[in-house]
């Protein structure tokens, strides 16, 4: 019979805000008698341990992770490590992403990312899209308020502060809306 040869990769609890059940992933290593040598074990401070697995770890090997996100501290470099894996032909086994499982998780997770960048530009222009319908893209028109702060700024009785606050527009707005009327 075929024996895979199996490797175990977590991140220690060692904050106490956010404890990480890694209960399945010592069950697994018990139930698969996987070696101590096989078990990199990292914090979420040093990834050191994962560096080593990455060097070590051979192609058609499997290994198991409590979940992607202990990879990388970014989706970025989330990729980059399941690129590195999966040309390895790594089988991955991820008790918390079990869609993730096999050997194609870099093309799933990269497929997943392009979708969401999609909607992310989808929502975007959305927003864009209603804000422009609702007159609210780019800088202010000229309004009484504008003209307001013009006013009280001319007098030289007030400061920028109280001028902000009695016309309702900011001191940048002001200075620009004066500085249009100069070139006009």
């Amino acid at each position: 019979m075929y024996d895979l040869k199996n490797y175990i990769y977590f991140i220690e609890n060692t904050d106490r805000e956010q404890i990480r059940d890694n209960t399945k992933v010592f069950n697994l290593r018990n139930d698969l008698d996987i070696h101590e040598n096989d078990i990199f074990i990292d914090t979420d401070a040093c990834k050191d341990e994962l560096e080593s697995l990455l060097d070590t770890i051979e192609s058609g090997k499997r290994l198991i992770i409590r979940s992607v996100i202990d990879l990388s501290d970014d989706a970025k470099e989330l990729l980059k490590v399941l690129k590195e894996l999966q040309g390895k032909e790594v089988i991955l086994c991820s008790i918390e992403e079990p869609y993730l499982n096999g050997t194609e998780y870099y093309t799933s997770m990269r497929g997943f990312a392009d979708i969401n960048k999609y909607y992310l530009e989808k929502r975007r222009l959305d927003g864009y899209l209603k804000a422009k319908e609702k007159g609210k893209v780019g800088r202010p028109r000229r309004t009484e308020d504008i003209d307001k702060g013009i006013r009280l700024y001319r007098t030289k009785a007030f400061s920028i502060s109280e001028i902000e606050e009695l016309s309702g527009i900011s001191g940048s707005t002001l200075f620009r809306a004066m500085k249009e009327m100069d070139k006009e």
